[in-house]
């Protein structure tokens, strides 16, 4: 929504933020020229998008593919296979739905009205889109393990009983990061 993520990245390489809407667009614009980072930003469609076959050696999406179907997660993944060069890398950042402190303080939230984000699909790893996008699932890995509890900054009590939860159940952090390989 704000290109935060890819600003972050390391600056060592040329950046590409696509995005199918020009307002988001634009706010990613203003915010890496406040922080004087440089990027390119295209206004296009990630089921088409705008470059030769081959064109990247990472493909980075985070916080969208979860908002779609099954199949077109597999239509959206060819199309990252496409422009991505051979022995290429998709890394795929998905909400954890096992993530018990998120699921429950993002269904509260959505049952009180206060769910600002789309329908979201669960998904786990991806594996069999994956494969059927004709790629390799190489890792899948949680993180961002204390943002869970950010859900609950509305009700403090309840955040405090899942944090001492933890303890004794070991929740998974709210991240799930998918390493994708193009062989």
């Amino acid at each position: 929504e704000t290109g935060i993520t890819s600003l972050i990245l390391s600056d060592n390489f040329n950046k590409f933020l696509l995005d199918l809407n020009p307002d988001a667009i634009n706010v990613a614009k203003k915010l890496f020229l406040k922080y004087e980072k440089k990027a390119n930003f295209i206004i296009g469609d990630m089921f088409q998008m705008p470059f030769e076959n081959e064109t990247f050696d990472i493909v980075f999406n985070a916080g969208v593919i979860e908002h779609f179907k099954r199949k077109e997660v597999i239509s959206a993944l060819f199309e990252y296979k496409r422009v991505l060069k051979k022995n290429g890398t998709i890394i795929i950042g998905i909400p954890n739905f096992l993530s018990v402190p998120y699921m429950t303080g993002g269904l509260i939230r959505k049952l009180a009205g206060r769910w600002p984000y789309p329908r979201a699909y669960c998904y786990y790893n991806l594996k069999k889109e994956i494969k059927s996008a004709g790629l390799s699932l190489k890792k899948r890995e949680v993180i961002s393990k204390k943002s869970i509890y950010n859900w609950w900054n509305f009700c403090i009590p309840i955040k405090r009983l899942f944090e001492i939860g933890d303890k004794i159940f070991n929740w998974e952090g709210y991240l799930t990061v998918l390493t994708i390989k193009r062989e």
